[in-house]
């Protein structure tokens, strides 16, 4: 008995090692698309992303989720990314305009087969939620097959060149601060009078 429950758990352990780090994507933006590389401005120029700026990665098992962005919409490009996990990329740093440069390979938790909905975040702070200049690329799916740590493949189809824009005030904060403003032209006439 104890040597079938032996072999059955050698088994077990062998079916792991061999399934590890399937689903395994490089996170670059220097190797991206074919080498030609992606680029990510700020939103409204041509002005690459400054050193130090970091970058996530966001993904969705299959293809049931679109997350779009109108990239001629400062506010479409800050949002937050929706139904999409991160991947456990902890701010890969941009140098030179890029991120990834030598390759981060990635692991897609529970990744079994199939395509994979994927997501770039780029930010200015600690995080992605908290920082005042960031971005999204939107969803773009990719299959990374069976792909190991040790053979990733590359993200070379369908990431987007993509902006990261400031924070925009609430419409809220911009009622707020034009009572606010008219409220102080009234007090500076009465005072005037």
């Amino acid at each position: 008995m104890k040597k079938s429950t032996f072999i059955a758990v050698l088994g077990m352990a062998a079916c792991v090692a061999s399934s590890y780090g399937q689903g395994t994507v490089n996170f670059s933006s220097y190797f991206g698309n074919q080498g030609a590389g992606f680029t990510t401005s700020l939103f409204g120029t041509t002005t690459s992303v400054p050193d130090g700026f970091h970058a996530d990665l966001y993904f969705a098992l299959g293809t049931g989720v679109t997350d779009s962005v109108n990239f001629n919409d400062a506010l479409s490009v800050f949002s937050a990314p929706t139904g999409l996990t991160g991947a456990g990329v902890v701010g890969a740093v941009f140098s030179g305009g890029y991120f990834g440069n030598p390759i981060i390979p990635v692991s897609i938790a529970g990744y079994a087969s199939g395509p994979v909905t994927y997501e770039v975040v780029v930010y200015n702070g600690a995080d992605y939620a908290s920082s005042s200049i960031r971005g999204r690329s939107g969803s773009f799916v990719l299959d990374p097959g069976a792909a190991t740590t040790g053979n990733p493949i590359p993200m070379i189809d369908n990431v987007p060149n993509f902006f990261v824009a400031n924070a925009i005030p609430e419409p809220t904060t911009l009622a707020l601060a034009g009572l606010g403003g008219l409220a102080s032209l009234v007090m500076l006439r009465r005072k005037n009078a």
